[in-house]
């Protein structure tokens, strides 16, 4: 039986309609049109939903064995194994105007190596405690918002204040390598410019940035150029037909560091620096418009680091967001 042309035009009309509400609902929801716009690792020029009046916290696990010398690998004397985990206490930001967002970070930090000194037996070494607090503010200089998507440019600037400890001292007594400690010591001064596309299911972000390192008890870490590509993919909803509509987004990153080389008494140290790059795919899951989950593995793709250093391995996250206001 063949359906009449008025169903046929019913039909199409009701579809229509369908993706128009969709399209509306992702324009008055900044939470879930900037959900495919907030990757676990690179910056956006993002200052809506989650960027707002919010809260984030996250897991970090990093670590670092085996030896790279000029790009080969060597064996390392002292079978060093280094573990990180970083754990903001707090990720406050708060959006003073449409525009313009701040943004303080309080990180917990605990740092433990297990190492045999040579002719001597297994060692472990720990430190843990608050690290530098990070106070940082973006605005958005250009924004060309339409139906189901965004563009924007904007820059992010701040200030890393040296509030964690530099004093952990070894087995032996030394002091640790600044690599150990809970904080660095300096006032260190990062920059950044950001650029969010989304539009549809899909997203493009990118940013590049510059940190410059002060020096403190005659050691200065190297400055570090920083540059960051993310893709993401909107897989649920396929079309938006609610305000309480779940988001499941999959990103993957480029995550990118060229660091000189440290600085100690006036003297550059020949095994430090270098480029480093991490391919990262990240999973988030929107279940509600106030609540965001995300996780992320990081893959070390390139490692030509300067001299002879430790390998950096895979890290792990975890983390989520909470939204206080659902509208602003």
């Amino acid at each position: 039986m063949k359906r009449s042309s008025n169903s046929r035009a019913g039909s199409g009309a009701r579809m229509t309609a369908v993706r128009f509400v969709g399209l509306v609902a992702a324009l008055l929801l900044p939470g879930r049109l900037t959900a495919q716009a907030l990757p676990f690792h690179t910056e956006t020029a993002i200052t809506t939903g989650f960027e707002e009046e919010a809260a984030r916290t996250f897991a970090m696990f990093a670590g670092r064995r085996g030896l790279l010398s000029n790009g080969v690998e060597i064996p390392d004397p002292m079978d060093r194994d280094i573990d990180v985990f970083v754990q903001p206490v707090a990720v406050l930001p708060y959006a003073i105007s449409a525009m313009w967002t701040t943004r303080v970070i309080v990180p917990y930090v605990r740092k433990s190596m297990e190492f045999t000194p040579i002719g001597g037996t297994r060692q472990r070494f720990s430190t843990a405690g608050i690290g530098d607090i990070v106070v940082d503010t973006k605005w958005i200089f250009l924004s060309r918002n339409r139906l189901g998507g965004t563009t924007r440019l904007g820059i992010e600037g701040g200030v890393k204040v040296p509030l964690g400890g530099t004093g952990a001292t070894l087995p032996d007594g030394t002091v640790a390598p600044r690599s150990l400690q809970v904080g660095s010591g300096s006032w260190d001064f990062p920059f950044k410019a950001l650029f969010t596309l989304t539009q549809g299911h899909g997203g493009l972000l990118a940013n590049v940035g510059y940190r410059v390192n002060t020096t403190d008890d005659a050691f200065r870490a190297g400055n570090i150029f920083s540059y960051d590509i993310a893709a993401a993919l909107r897989f649920l909803p396929w079309v938006y037909r609610s305000l309480r509509d779940q988001t499941l987004v999959v990103y993957l990153e480029l995550n990118g560091t060229v660091t000189q080389r440290d600085e100690i008494a006036g003297t550059l140290d020949p095994n430090s620096g270098g480029h480093l790059l991490f391919l990262s795919p990240d999973l988030q899951w929107v279940p509600a418009p106030w609540l965001l989950f995300e996780g992320s593995v990081q893959f070390p793709i390139v490692q030509d680091l300067n001299g002879t250093q430790l390998k950096h391995d895979i890290r792990f996250q975890l983390g989520t967001r909470f939204r206080f206001s659902l509208f602003r």
